[in-house]
């Protein structure tokens, strides 16, 4: 008996402990539980208070990051996650372009990578959506290829609508990004990217919210990604009346109609600056001059 107490000692001082730390983004709508497990940040949970639901994730890669390193002869393309980064630190964050909002700033370290990574996410007090983006540097020129700011799974996660149905004439069959939204159907959030021409999927569960970007990121100089949203519902039934009430408050103007001019009906490819300006003006003297439409 003495001997397995003291075997059973000595195997419990040799496990490792596991150390973890939380943090609380939140206000009295939602609260987004954040969570460093052995310096990988995830997110442990989203709390939606309007509708008294609970969002946690059946797996979270929490970010997604596509590049090529352009030095490298194959130019492989290259995938990371949270599991690829180190928590350095963890710190209050207060957005100096929205001073009302507030939240928390992680600053990561790839682990077999030249890449820094800071996370940013805020929540105004009486807003209930939260964003969050993130700030990217290489040590080395890269091709930043698609940035997903959410990498998440949740077993409600839903898609309503599919990129299967967007068609797309022209030898390339190039399929634009639109910026739709998704949603969790029992627990009442959607989700989604402040870019218009994001890319936002839900595969086998898990929700992508990204855009593609394609362009070469310079050693040194930081990116930073637009912002993702995640908003609320008191009632999953009516969560699209939820999306709307959050594009009218982000809104640069009202809701109103306005004339839009499209070059490719009158020029095609052989559009060129003057042949623009001609077609302006052409419309504003027959519209606001001669009829005495607003301008």
């Amino acid at each position: 008996m003495k001997k397995n107490i003291i075997t059973l000692i000595i195997l419990l001082i040799t496990i490792p402990k596991i150390t973890a730390q939380t943090y609380k983004v939140e206000n009295k709508h939602l609260a987004r539980i954040l969570q460093v497990t052995e310096g990988r940040l995830s997110t442990l949970s989203i709390i939606n208070k309007q509708a008294k639901t609970v969002l946690r994730p059946t797996s979270c890669d929490e970010f997604s990051l596509r590049f090529s390193i352009p030095a490298q002869m194959n130019n492989t393309d290259h995938i990371l996650s949270a599991k690829d980064f180190t928590v350095i630190s963890a710190s209050p964050y207060v957005n100096p372009q929205r001073p009302e909002s507030k939240g928390y700033l992680f600053r990561l370290q790839g682990k077999e990578n030249d890449l820094s990574l800071t996370v940013c996410y805020e929540l105004a007090e009486d807003e209930s959506y939260c964003r969050k983006h993130l700030e990217l540097t290489s040590c080395r020129d890269i091709c930043l290829k698609r940035i997903d700011v959410e990498a998440i799974a949740f077993e409600d996660a839903y898609q309503n609508y599919t990129l299967k149905k967007i068609t797309a004439r022209g030898n390339a069959q190039w399929k634009p990004g639109l910026g739709q939204p998704l949603y969790t159907t029992q627990t009442g959030t959607f989700w989604g990217i402040e870019f218009p021409a994001a890319t936002n999927e839900v595969n086998n569960h898990q929700i992508n919210c990204g855009y593609l970007w394609g362009q070469t990121l310079s050693q040194g100089t930081p990116y930073i990604s637009y912002n993702s949203i995640i908003g609320v519902s008191a009632d999953p039934q009516f969560i699209d009346d939820a999306f709307y009430n959050y594009i009218n408050k982000i809104r640069k103007r009202p809701l109103r109609l306005q004339i839009q001019y499209n070059s490719w009906f009158d020029y095609s490819r052989n559009v060129s600056k003057e042949k623009f300006i001609h077609a302006v003006e052409k419309i504003n003297n027959e519209l606001v001059t001669q009829r005495g439409c607003q301008h």
